[in-house]
């Protein structure tokens, strides 16, 4: 359970006289002796008189303790009961960090014993919570003349056809007997003739050699053909995608026959939510932006709302980056892994009306579990649900409040979930048949209007990564059928065989798109007389990229839908790219280095990368081969060795730049733990209490509120980056209640003073990162040690 609730009244409800479930109510830690635990229950323990429930006496095999930073896998070495108290006694005891005192059946089954309550069987302590501690406790881009002329001058200026009219008259005069002029004279009639020819084989002479060179080209399909032969990829744009959440009548046609792949959805202003489609191309005419489905629903009223389940709670919620959450289970909801789930603010938290629900507090996850249970105190048949962490929640979710001002009583429900969820592409099919293919080269012209492009979609990606599109990578939506199979659109034929049934649409400036096909080399050629049936996707580009809830009116003649709506805005529309925009930067593409040589070309690759905030490389022979070892800082202070799946998936997409004979090692910088102690001198009438937390909050290694990073936050030190104690002094003296700070201890933990206090500076290795976590589980990461004088 990831739900979190700010009272007591489960603990109420189970302590209640008469209940049939025992829970934990304390835990306390010997002060004599930390290795002597004593747990509190609500009713006397079983094997005790009126013990709850009736049973054998608890052992030490059904006493579980978790957690532990530098100290952990803490055993229970024996127990005894007494009434409602339970003494157990542990081989050692913990650090600072927080621990888990939970009861099992055994030591092979972690379920909760009979009779105990299930959120009351597990309890939270610290071993150190009575120890004195100065230390922060929370972790914190030369002419040569030509030959004088043998035959009489020509003008070789003329382009057009006035130009080559009077060339030919002016060289039929210039012969003996000369030429007639008049207009109905046949030799007229053939000179008129050849002008009108010579003025269209000018016109393609000045085509060729305008088209010939990318800095000349005006013809879009000359300019992406060129930038081609530079390994540069001009892209069509890309459809915009969403998320489509609908509600149905239970019984209803549309609940039992479900909505198909490609239907239509329709951003339009209209009273009911469906539309038949007789009516929707009217609508498509009056400038209705449509969308289609792009894989089948079967959707349920019992997933139109789904309860989050708060196990009796009041003032719960789901924190930021929550994976997991309780539901309502009902029969028909039928929830399973690979499902997709809205989590949606209805009420706002503080008014409890749904004019003011936040629509920022909404995301869709997919689901890659589902696990029914029951809540054993309430009987409540629940679902677990769980997610990737990639889906996890980028907000806090308040699922239940007590609104303000109208009493502690009246409790409301400000989130639910939704589970009839489909992904929706702004592009519309349209369907219509080729002129016959013919014998020679043939490449047919679409309509002018514009030709969506898009991506593959994934079916089985987190949502937060579902709706991703690189426009580099889309392809037109244009589909060919003939008797004899599907054609398919390719982005180049380059590496297509003689079988291959691919064409490669090409987009002109006024839109319009031509079909190129192959040569029976690269390529499959269609056979001359060969009809073709085609559907092609009309949409695309930025005015797909519309806001929440503008997609309201499904089209189709099925009843039973209740409302349809966008809970997110369409993201990824993309205009295609333009013609001036791959004219300079298409020249300049080969330069972008795909390959690493040299330290500096590893460094440059890593910093390409979104989670690489700095790199340093090395490159060593290894016995049998050269190995570049590069050190990443990552963004937010992340180690490859705590996130083995970031670090396989760095190396993957640093691979690439890898060249023969060398191998890739990626490591972690090296940690340079700082210990710091500081003399503060407190305002008179300021209190050092105050203070002192001002200042850990200060030098702290965590996010502080209003978007603040503490002093030794990860992201502000890299490799080499020194700490000067002009630095310290001038942060410190910020803080309110601060007359003087003196810096009286600086250097590496565990290691003698070097003289930094005199140079006034410590300085860090090539590869070393200072770091000052003050964790108190952890001082070799840091510790501030902080000495006030003065105030109250």
């Amino acid at each position: 359970m990831s739900v979190r609730c700010d009272d007591d009244a489960r603990r109420a409800e189970v302590a209640r006289p008469g209940s049939a479930f025992n829970g934990i109510d304390w835990v306390e830690v010997d002060a004599a002796d930390q290795r002597l635990l004593h747990v509190g229950f609500l009713h006397p323990l079983p094997g005790q008189p009126g013990g709850v429930p009736a049973g054998a006496t608890l052992s030490v095999g059904n006493v579980v303790v978790d957690g532990g930073v530098r100290i952990t896998g803490v055993r229970g070495l024996s127990v005894t009961a007494a009434g409602a108290e339970l003494t157990v006694r542990v081989d050692r005891a913990g650090d600072f960090s927080p621990y888990t005192l939970r009861l099992v059946r055994s030591a092979v089954d972690d379920r909760v014993p009979p009779g105990f309550d299930p959120v009351l069987s597990a309890q939270e302590f610290s071993f150190k919570a009575n120890c004195p501690s100065d230390l922060d406790p929370a972790p914190a881009a030369p002419t040569v003349a030509p030959p004088p002329p043998t035959t009489a001058p020509a003008d070789y200026l003329a382009k057009d056809y006035a130009g080559f009219r009077r060339l030919m008259l002016d060289r039929l005069a210039a012969l003996p007997g000369g030429a007639e002029r008049h207009p109905a004279d046949p030799l007229i009639t053939v000179v008129e003739a050849l002008a009108h020819v010579a003025d269209r084989l000018s016109y393609r002479q000045d085509a060729a050699g305008t088209e010939a060179y990318l800095g000349t080209a005006r013809s879009r399909i000359s300019v992406r053909r060129h930038a081609r032969l530079l390994d540069y990829a001009v892209h069509d744009g890309c459809a915009a995608r969403a998320w489509l959440s609908v509600r149905v009548a239970a019984g209803s046609d549309v609940e039992s026959r479900g909505v198909p792949a490609g239907t239509a959805v329709l951003a339009a202003d209209r009273a009911t939510p469906a539309v038949r489609p007789a009516d929707a191309a009217a609508l498509l005419a009056g400038g209705a932006t449509g969308f289609e489905t792009l894989t089948p629903l079967a959707p349920r009223a019992a997933r139109n709302e789904i309860a989050l389940y708060v196990w009796g709670g009041r003032d719960c919620g789901l924190p930021v980056g929550a994976t997991r959450a309780t539901l309502v289970d009902l029969p028909a909801t039928g929830l399973a892994a690979g499902d997709l789930l809205l989590l949606e603010e209805v009420l706002s938290p503080q008014t409890g009306r749904r004019a003011d629900a936040d629509p920022t507090h909404r995301q869709v996850v997919r689901l890659v579990s589902a696990r029914p249970t029951t809540d054993p105190v309430t009987g409540v048949a629940v679902r677990e649900v769980e997610w990737s962490a990639a889906d996890r929640l980028a907000f806090p979710l308040t699922v239940t409040a007590s609104v303000a001002g109208t009493g502690t009583d009246h409790l409301v429900t400000c989130a639910v979930a939704r589970a009839n969820l489909v992904a929706v592409q702004h592009a519309i099919a349209v369907s219509g048949q080729l002129p016959a293919a013919a014998e020679h080269r043939w490449r047919p012209v679409l309509t002018a209007e514009p030709v969506a492009a898009a991506v593959p979609f994934p079916t089985d990606t987190p949502a937060s990564q579902a709706l991703d599109q690189d426009p580099r990578a889309a392809v037109p939506l244009i589909r060919l059928e003939t008797t004899e199979g599907s054609w398919r659109p390719r982005r180049d034929l380059l590496n297509a065989d003689r079988f291959d049934q691919g064409f490669v649409p090409e987009r002109e400036r006024d839109g319009r798109v031509s079909l190129r096909f192959g040569d029976d080399v690269s390529g499959r050629r269609p056979p001359a007389g060969t009809v073709f049936q085609v559907a092609w996707w009309r949409g695309g580009g930025a005015a797909g990229n519309l806001g929440h809830d503008a997609l309201t009116t499904l089209v189709t003649d099925r009843v039973g839908l209740l409302a349809a709506t966008n809970p997110l805005p369409a993201v990824g529309g993309t205009e295609p790219e333009n013609i001036e925009h791959a004219r300079q930067h298409a020249p300049v593409a080969f330069a972008t280095q795909e390959r690493a040589v040299t330290t500096a070309d590893w460094v440059a690759a890593a910093l390409r990368l979104p989670e690489v905030a700095n790199a340093t490389a090395r490159v060593r022979w290894t016995g049998s081969w050269w190995t570049v070892f590069l050190t990443l800082d990552l963004t937010g202070g992340q180690r490859l060795t705590d996130e083995p799946e970031l670090a396989r998936r760095l190396a993957g997409r640093l691979d690439r730049f890898r060249i023969a004979g060398y191998d890739l090692q990626l490591r972690d910088p090296v940690d340079l733990p700082v210990e710091l102690r500081l003399w503060v001198c407190v305002t008179p009438g300021a209190f050092r209490s105050d203070v002192r937390r001002a200042m850990l909050d200060l030098f702290s290694a965590r996010d502080l509120p209003g978007g603040v990073r503490g002093f030794f936050h990860p992201d502000r030190f890299s490799f080499g980056t020194a700490l000067h104690v002009s630095q310290l002094l001038a942060a410190a003296v910020t803080v309110p209640g601060v007359t003087d700070v003196r810096v009286t201890e600086l250097h590496p933990v565990g290691v003698a003073p070097g003289g930094e206090l005199t140079d006034r500076v410590l300085r860090a290795g090539d590869t070393e990162v200072i770091r000052l976590d003050n964790d108190p589980s952890v001082p070799e990461h840091g510790i501030l040690h902080l000495d006030l004088v003065g105030g109250l």
